[in-house]
């Protein structure tokens, strides 16, 4: 069993993060205290993953976007270390729910009943053991695909293969737990809008994992943070978190 390890990734690293980042990987380190925590950065990432030489001339080059180099890395470091892989953008209000912490594999379900072209969601991937015939047949067609072209075809090329994998592998895909990441994605939609405390704690009691987002459009069409956030620390003690009105500057990567 692979250790009880969260990998969270911003190449330029967590000072230079956006503060929506910031308190995201502030909750995680809360919520998670029992697990070890590891941010991956440009300058530390040759210290856990060996990338194939094609694969690191690529990205140099700007043939493979860091977004894309970030779908190589999680599957490389669940595949070599096991553990949680969770988006930076990933903003927690509760302990990890039992369904992951107690499955061999998770990743959240999309769409309905596998319906969708896309089934999965890989901003929260979670492999309690080391090389993961799923996460490794994923990784064989993006290395292969990679070998062979200059050019991302699709967007959720890694979403497709995965599911290429996991239609050839019924047997393994019917292991994971059938969660959908529709109630992970509300609190994103608060992100625009004024506070509502309500609606928050609604939101809490719904799930204690939440997928965010640093790029929020308004009717300017500048990228702000404008959010404001309650989250529960202890038994009686909340924290509130308000950003609001900050236009977002610089390149940034996951």
């Amino acid at each position: 069993m692979a250790e009880k390890q969260v990998w969270i990734c911003w190449l330029q690293g967590m000072e230079n993060a956006p503060q929506i980042v910031q308190d995201c990987y502030a909750s995680v380190c809360y919520w998670m205290k029992d697990w070890k925590i590891t941010v991956i950065t440009a300058d530390n990432m040759n210290e856990y993953v060996q990338f194939p030489d094609y694969i690191v001339r690529k990205w140099k080059e700007g043939v493979i976007s860091n977004t894309h180099l970030s779908d190589l890395l999680r599957l490389e470091l669940l595949i070599r270390y096991g553990g949680l892989w969770i988006d930076s953008t990933t903003y927690m209000t509760g302990t990890i729910p039992a369904y992951i912490d107690d499955s061999n594999f998770f990743v959240y379900r999309n769409g309905w009943m596998d319906m969708e072209m896309i089934n999965m969601g890989s901003w929260l991937i979670f492999s309690k053991y080391t090389n993961n015939i799923i996460l490794l047949e994923t990784q064989s067609l993006l290395y292969a695909y990679w070998k062979k072209y200059n050019y991302i075809k699709n967007y959720f090329l890694m979403h497709i293969f995965f599911r290429m994998v996991t239609d050839a592998n019924p047997e393994l895909w019917e292991q994971v737990p059938a969660i959908n990441h529709i109630d992970s994605h509300l609190l994103m939609q608060e992100l625009p809008k004024h506070y509502d405390e309500n609606r928050c704690q609604e939101i809490m009691r719904l799930t204690p994992i939440h997928k965010l987002t640093y790029k929020v459009e308004t009717s300017s069409g500048q990228l702000q943070r404008s959010w404001e956030c309650c989250f529960k620390i202890g038994e009686n003690r909340m924290i509130q978190y308000s950003i609001c009105d900050k236009k977002i500057k610089g390149d940034v990567t996951v």
